[in-house]
């Protein structure tokens, strides 16, 4: 969830510095977009979403945070010649 609230905090500032600037905002071209939102989804399955998390084990909860976490690095990886990507990488 604190990535997400950082991807809108970070829209919300390229918008503001955007109309500053007086020109048009433009979201950086990602590559593998998808990844992101799909690297969230075990995280909200297994922390978030209450019909779910009472019944996951904590082992296959743990797990689930990993591959949440490795699938992330991916997605930073592939887009790391972004600003701020390796910030997020490390």
């Amino acid at each position: 969830m604190p990535l997400l609230l950082a991807i809108l905090a970070g829209l919300l500032v390229g918008l503001a510095y955007a109309r500053r600037q007086g020109r048009a905002y433009q979201i950086p071209g990602l590559g593998a977009p998808g990844l992101a939102f799909v690297a969230f989804l075990p995280q909200f399955f297994a922390f978030y979403l209450p019909a779910t998390r009472l019944y996951i084990p904590d082992s296959l909860a743990a797990a689930s945070l990993l591959t949440s976490q490795i699938l992330l690095l991916l997605f930073a990886w592939l887009n790391r010649r972004l600003a701020g990507m390796a910030l997020l990488l490390a």
